[in-house]
């Protein structure tokens, strides 16, 4: 603490009005002297205001000049002590110097008025013990730090009766408001003071008037934020808000029926007894205020959770806990609120799945047209565990991709659908990220997206999903905070498992491939598709969904211990613990359905060293960004006229193999006029010297990536691979000019031509 100093009353206080001053805080409004018990001077205060903010700026005496500044650190007096001390009448209490003045001009005659130093943040530095044991009528301000110092006033004050503002008031309405703004008299502050004879007890904040003792609320306190007070309604299982300043006598109708309030908040001392609104609503707010901060963290939508470490599966309607079925409003909840909602049935009142159905879908899911044998158990596993995934500490996406005719929509309606039955959400198109939050904000039931094309318009689109998607941590689920024009946050629980389908996938940051694991389908030639459809839709029937989600459901904690080995041998495996948690929790999910077995660290090592055994070489296939720019340039589709004068669809691609002479179909012949065709979308072939030749900036190729992270510096990422000339030369592209070009030898570009490519696309 700095040293006290005694200001005598004989100084003038500082000179406000100085230019340094002004310059510094704004215009010198007015000042307040401190005062000790005993009566000594010990600083002053000066209210400064410019055009946006107000400063309240302490002065002390010291060695004969005013210095601008806070001579105590602690123990700071109430304004007005030395008189209060001296008097025995009830205490005003207000917020600020301001306020004094006002409570000070009008209502001196009725009550000692006084405040404290430095506004909230100075009330933990003051001496409040001289009024401890007097009646204190507290008027604090209608806003966020008014309502922070309660607690504070509670536990110093030990006759503390709260002076709420009226219904329907403004934030930020204070004692000044009322007498300046709503042009009060002081006989209506009085009758609005005295109104409040509610004593809030020390510490505890239960309060103490007979006529609010034990009552049982049809509604629970859930707490506070800067703007709302929260409530969970038993009658409806839902969250209800309210604005901070906005509670109103509709609020308390909403909260609980007419006679709730009847019974529990008349004035009985009158001959007709009257509801007392304000005695109801300052003790709605104040048992709000004495709840912790609310936390948008501990409120838990349909899906499943882990509660105490074991499965708990909310239905939006009832509760699946340790054996029993729990409506959500009788549930008992251990700190996390699970809201009621409209009823997602997982439908697992049946028989576990038998080994024969479980061989007859096993066989059955053999027969899909997958490019590689691990994918399938991607998908299988991933069809296992994502009705539970919000209780997994990873959460394993897929994205299944595959060209027209694959049967990948047929996978995903009929097979995927069925293993998740009513416990999913299914999107297609052109649904974004923005709109699945907000139809699941608090859910952790999976997401299935289907035809997730990446085309120009769809490409934000897939980019806000996977954003989404990306947005889970690894042990913990993840909170997704959006602006509002409120100004307040919209709160997000991200805690789902996501699948996306498409012709092919969009997965281009590292962030995305560790958390994606593609599933690649291709046309089915070994199997009559009509038959096998049917065998699909015979196979995968409602009732094999509840029996398989039946059989996940009773062996869950024995799952659960095998996603753990399986992560750490995978893990250990591919020397890289985020493939391990990707790729393992697949795998165990995968192995629980084909064999349903314990497994431990060598067990699972075992099955993954068979499993992985090609991954090295399976990952070597994965394309890099600088490939997908230039297959997403050289699969665009073209439509041009041909040799015969008629219109054809192809690719920059198929022109370039015209322009070569290359395949089957062209017989080493050079086509000049595919050449010249190319030269208008910035690609030319030199023959000659077996050169494909890039334009560098080029509009066409830039509207082809457009949205894309390659749009604006495609030349800079081909000229990343090894095969590229450095720099750029130039090159004539016939009659489109002269530009600076990205030089690849034509072998390397000929190379990207397979199947695959021309699938991407859409052939």
């Amino acid at each position: 603490m700095t040293k006290q100093i005694t200001i005598p009353e004989k100084y003038k206080p500082p000179d406000f009005n100085k230019p340094f001053y002004e310059k510094q805080w704004g215009k010198f409004k007015c000042a307040w002297k401190w005062h000790d018990t005993s009566g000594n001077w010990l600083f002053c205060t000066a209210r400064y205001e410019s055009e946006n903010n107000k400063n309240i700026i302490p002065f002390y005496y010291s060695k004969n000049e005013w210095i601008p500044k806070q001579p105590l650190t602690e123990n700071r007096p109430l304004m007005n002590i030395h008189n209060i001390v001296k008097s025995d009448k009830n205490i005003l209490l207000v917020e600020g110097e301001k306020c004094y003045d006002i409570g000070n001009k009008y209502l001196s005659d009725f009550f000692d008025v006084t405040t404290w130093c430095a506004g909230t943040g100075g009330i933990n530095k003051t001496d409040f013990s001289p009024i401890a044991d007097r009646l204190v009528y507290y008027w604090y301000d209608y806003d966020d730090p008014g309502y922070n110092t309660i607690p504070h006033m509670k536990n110093v004050l030990n006759k503390l009766i709260l002076v709420c503002p009226p219904i329907d008031t403004p934030a930020n309405w204070d004692i000044g408001d009322a007498f300046l703004k709503d042009n009060w008299t002081i006989d209506d502050a009085l009758v609005f003071i005295k109104s409040f004879n509610v004593m809030e007890e020390k510490e505890t904040g239960v309060i103490k008037q007979g006529f609010v003792e034990d009552i049982e609320f049809p509604f629970s306190f859930l707490g506070y934020d800067k703007t709302y007070h929260y409530f969970l309604q038993r009658k409806t299982g839902q969250i209800y808000s309210i604005k901070k300043g906005k509670l109103n006598q509709l609020d308390l109708y909403e909260l609980a029926p007419l006679e709730f309030w009847e019974d529990n908040f008349s004035d009985t001392s009158k001959k007709i007894p009257m509801i007392q609104w304000q005695w109801a609503t300052n003790h709605i707010i104040q048992q709000s205020n004495s709840m912790k901060p609310f936390s948008p963290d501990n409120v838990r939508g349909r899906g499943a959770w882990l509660e105490d470490g074991k499965l708990l599966i909310h239905t939006g309607e009832h509760i699946l806990y340790q054996g029993e079925k729990i409506h959500v409003r009788d549930y008992q909840n251990n700190g996390h609120i699970y809201e009621r909602l409209p009823e997602r049935k997982i439908n697992i009142d049946c028989e576990s799945l038998s080994e024969e159905d479980r061989l007859r879908v096993w066989q059955c899911l053999k027969k899909l047209s997958i490019q590689n044998e691990i994918e399938l158990y991607y998908l299988i596993g991933w069809c296992i565990l994502a009705p539970f995934g919000g209780s997994l500490n990873w959460k394993s996406n897929i994205w299944a991709t595959g060209p027209s005719g694959s049967g990948k929509s047929h996978v995903v309606e009929q097979i995927v659908l069925c293993f998740l039955g009513d416990f999913r959400i299914f999107t297609r198109g052109e649904s974004t990220a923005a709109g699945m939050r907000q139809f699941s904000p608090t859910d952790s039931i999976p997401l299935i997206h289907d035809e997730a094309e990446p085309d120009e318009e769809g490409l934000q689109r897939i980019k806000h999903i996977l954003s989404l998607a990306r947005s889970i941590e690894t042990e913990k689920k993840a909170v997704v905070l959006k602006g509002t024009s409120n100004q307040t946050g919209m709160n997000f629980i991200n805690n789902k498992m996501f699948m996306l389908a498409s012709v092919h996938e969009l997965l281009i940051k590292e962030s995305d491939r560790s958390r994606f694991s593609v599933i690649r389908m291709t046309k089915n030639l070994l199997y009559k598709w009509q038959d096998f459809k049917l065998e699909i839709q015979n196979c995968f029937t409602e009732k094999i969904g509840a029996q398989i989600r039946k059989r996940t459901y009773d062996n869950f904690e024995r799952l659960r211990e095998n996603i753990e080995s399986f992560k750490f041998a995978a893990g250990v495996l591919l020397k890289k613990q985020r493939d391990g948690d990707q790729i393992g929790t697949l795998l165990a999910g995968a192995m629980f359905f084909l064999d349903g077995l314990d497994y431990d660290y060598d067990s699972a090592l075992e099955v993954c060293k068979k499993l992985l055994k090609d991954f090295d070489s399976y990952q070597e296939n994965d394309i890099s960004d600088e490939i997908k720019c230039l297959m997403k340039i050289f699969t665009s589709k073209v439509r041009w006229i041909n040799d015969t004068d008629k219109q054809e669809d192809t690719t920059l691609m198929g022109l370039v193999h015209m322009a070569f002479g290359e395949g089957e179909n062209y017989n080493g012949v050079e086509n000049k006029r595919a050449e010249k065709e190319l030269c208008k979308y910035g690609i030319r072939c030199d023959i000659k010297k077996q050169y494909v030749c890039i334009a560098a900036n080029y509009e066409w190729i830039k509207n082809i990536l457009k949205n894309t992270e390659w749009e604006h510096n495609y030349s800079v990422v081909i000229r990343g691979l090894e095969f590229v000339e450095n720099g750029t030369k130039t090159t004539c592209f016939g009659d489109y000019g002269t530009r600076r070009a990205i030089m690849i030898k034509a072998e390397y570009v000929l190379r990207l031509s397979d199947d695959s490519i021309f699938m991407e696309a859409g052939f």
